[in-house]
């Protein structure tokens, strides 16, 4: 796909009704704003990363105070971590019911229990670098079925790094640039139902893709400037971010050859718009559920068909 097409088109539907500017592409699947989730009590912190435990309980990277916020499935906030070795939690991904947050002031991977116990860390505390033991402002998680860790290295070292099962790298590629395997900010990193490793080369305004030794296949070149990334069992995938022309925001539905299947989503504070939809995280129903990283706040919305 060559052509960039609008990231987000017009519309006048929101709150209760269908989520601002939702577009369907040959398909009537359509979403909306569920107004009752998360529950009153939700503190506004900066809100990144976002997945949810085997349980359905909702986890979100927060700020320094709130380190790692959760919910429960019906939106009850239910707190946060103790303030501890996260001074600027990014990316959050669950494997296993562990949970690893990337921290860009601690240039770290580091893996939690489900109640917040440090396990184990990656890189060097506060010692950022190039080195294969090292990141600088690492960014998010992708884990394949084999157990490697595929971590996005991020902000400036422009590359994916892999760990095997023993935390060990296993491969390193990338490099700044915007040719083939380069990139400019790798923003957010995802593992599709095809087994392909799918990364937001945010500010090239691509997504690439790679398979699992890191081999460049193709790119999508159509998606606007990606921030978050979410693969499902049904192969699918979902992107949250922005059209850097339009400054709409908002999310992408695709299929895993980059069919765009639905589109929604627009820029303001209001129900159901986003100032910085930074992370995404859907559910086994079908929810959609958007981080934001101004407003400070997540949002949930549902599929009406």
């Amino acid at each position: 796909m060559n052509t960039r097409r609008d990231f987000i088109k017009t519309g006048l539907l929101a709150g209760m009704a269908l989520a601002p500017f939702s577009k369907a592409f040959g398909s009537n699947k359509q979403y909306r704003f569920d107004p009752d989730w998360p529950g009153k009590d939700s503190p506004h912190v900066k809100s990144r990363g976002i997945d949810a435990d085997s349980f359905g309980k909702i986890y979100v990277a927060g700020d320094k105070k709130h380190p790692v916020m959760m919910y429960s499935p019906e939106g009850k906030y239910l707190g946060s971590w103790d303030k501890g070795p996260l001074p600027s939690p990014h990316g959050l991904r669950i494997n296993n019911d562990l949970v690893w947050v990337t921290d860009l002031k601690r240039h770290q991977a580091l893996q939690f229990t489900l109640e917040g116990k440090l396990l184990k860390t990656l890189g060097k505390k506060k010692k950022k670098g190039d080195a294969p033991d090292r990141f600088n402002r690492p960014t998010d998680f992708a884990f394949s079925k084999s157990g490697d860790i595929y971590i996005s290295d991020g902000y400036k070292n422009t590359r994916v790094v892999c760990y095997g099962p023993d935390h060990k790298v296993k491969k390193i590629w990338g490099s700044k640039g915007d040719g083939k395997s380069e990139f400019d900010l790798v923003h957010a990193i995802a593992i599709g139902a095809d087994d392909r490793v799918y990364v937001a080369d945010r500010e090239n305004l691509r997504v690439q893709i790679f398979d699992l030794d890191g081999k460049y296949l193709t790119e999508w070149n159509h998606v606007g400037k990606p921030y978050g990334l979410f693969t499902t069992a049904d192969s699918k995938i979902f992107i949250c971010g922005i059209n850097p022309d339009t400054k709409r925001l908002g999310v992408l539905l695709l299929d895993l050859s980059g069919k765009i299947i639905t589109e929604f989503g627009n820029v303001g504070e209001g129900p159901g718009e986003f100032l910085m939809a930074h992370s995404i995280y859907v559910d086994e129903t079908g929810r959609v559920y958007i981080a934001d990283g101004k407003i400070g706040r997540v949002q949930r919305f549902l599929p009406v068909n």
